[in-house]
């Protein structure tokens, strides 16, 4: 009896040394080897333990192998989304559901196409603020910029609260100012097309200051004028040329057009199509749009105590980015950690990520009458579709929006083995050492 519980601590010491040797799940992180007892359905794939590896379940074994990409294998789930794209109020949409490097599922409802554009509305605030981190990142800008460092005419006072306002605050809509993106309280300069950018930011300096900095939250396109024209003076180009050389041509982002050149509505004045969406989608979940530690100030929960107005309050923010909660009714603590990120537009389109799961999805579309919340009602049903179908990938807690770091950004990363190999390693040894102590408990 001893033997072969001897035999079969050995049998694990072995396992646990190719885990470290890298011969398990590809060189992942060993440490979360398991299986669920009942995932999906029998002799279908799950993932559940290293990323980029899954086990297949099936007569109760569990194996690693080459992970499929829903569960059940039959792909119903496919069928759910088209069901609820057909039976939404939107005329026509493009539907893309993807991963790292691969697309899972497109569906048109329409005549839409992939590469059809669309206006962006608040869609493309998110694509904005990461070219603004991009030129950031280029050494050009720091978050906590005035506008007084490119603005020569902005005010320095200390006395005037508008001298205190920052990059940070601006791209997360607690600047201080307000102006709303329709109706009566929205600036008539952000779609004049006819001004320069600069000029149409010295009319909201003058009469859209409503807030001390850092304290109320305000939704809408004042903010994203202000740091965009703060963009222009560092880079020396004019917003549409940053736009392009920051981001668009490196994501290889085609057919991006801001519909002025002299003065681009920032927060959402573009045209764009899934096709665009998805490059930009695709890269923000591969964390390759910007450096960890930008990414982890996009991804902070900025969004103050004081709330003036927001289109979503069940849903807070980052920096031009949503962090998206899934209780319909308010923002609660159940919302954290925060896992899915996404912008969304007043016409409906939508792009979102779920860090967790490790997908992307963009909804392409345009419907002038309640379009953003058609597409918002649409997503909460996909997300339960496509949650509930694609596979677990069980990454670190420390993957979701709250709480990533540098350090847990390079473990996220496939290329990356020494970090999870090292605290394999670490793990390892303190099993390896219990494991003796009971083998030597054993043999008596």
């Amino acid at each position: 009896m001893r033997a072969l519980v001897v035999l079969l601590l050995l049998s694990i010491i072995v396992f646990a040394q190719d885990c470290i040797a890298g011969n398990v799940c590809g060189g992942t992180d060993c440490r979360q080897l398991r299986c669920p007892s009942s995932p999906c359905s029998t002799n279908s794939s799950y993932l559940w333990g290293c990323t980029g590896y899954a086990y297949e379940f099936g007569n109760g074994n569990c194996s690693c192998v080459t992970p499929q990409k829903a569960c059940p294998s039959d792909n119903s789930w496919q069928d759910d989304v088209k069901n609820a794209l057909e039976n939404s109020n939107l005329n026509g949409a493009y539907f893309i559901v993807g991963g790292l490097d691969e697309e899972y599922f497109a569906y048109k409802k329409g005549f839409v196409q992939k590469t059809t554009n669309f206006a962006s509305a608040s869609s493309i605030k998110w694509v904005s603020a990461a070219v603004i981190l991009k030129v950031v990142e280029d050494g050009k800008m720091n978050l906590s910029d005035n506008p007084q460092k490119f603005l020569s005419w902005w005010t320095n006072d200390p006395n005037d609260e508008r001298s205190k306002v920052t990059l940070t605050e601006l791209l997360a809509f607690k600047s201080g100012f307000n102006g709303d993106a329709v109706g009566l309280n929205a600036p008539a300069c952000v779609s004049n097309e006819t001004m320069t950018l600069e000029n149409c930011v010295k009319e909201l300096y003058e009469n859209n200051f409503a807030y001390t900095p850092g304290t109320t939250y305000y939704y809408g396109p004042v903010h994203l004028q202000i740091a965009g024209a703060m963009a222009e003076k560092a880079v020396g180009k004019l917003w549409v040329d940053v736009a392009q050389d920051y981001l668009f041509s490196p994501l290889q982002m085609e057919n991006v057009k801001f519909t002025s050149a002299t003065n681009p509505r920032v927060a959402g004045g573009a045209q764009w199509s899934a096709a665009a969406a998805q490059k930009f989608a695709e890269a923000m979940l591969a964390m390759n749009v910007t450096l960890p530690n930008t990414y982890q100030a996009m991804v902070t929960d900025e969004t103050p105590s004081i709330v003036a107005n927001s289109p979503a309050v069940n849903w807070h923010y980052g920096l031009g980015v949503w962090r998206i909660c899934t209780n319909l009714q308010s923002w609660v603590p159940s919302c954290e950690p925060v896992r899915k990120l996404g912008s969304i537009g007043l016409f409906g389109f939508y792009v979102w990520i779920d860090l967790d799961l490790q997908y992307y999805a963009v909804l392409s579309t345009q419907k002038l009458a309640q379009g953003s919340t058609i597409s918002a009602t649409l997503g909460y049903q996909l997300f339960d579709i496509i949650d509930n179908a694609l596979m677990y990938r069980n990454l670190p807690q420390t993957s979701s929006a709250t709480s990533l770091t540098t350090k847990d950004v390079t473990t996220l990363d496939p290329t990356s083995t020494a970090t999870t190999q090292s605290s394999g390693a670490r793990v390892t040894s303190f099993s390896l050492v219990v494991l003796g102590f009971i083998g030597l408990f054993l043999l008596g």
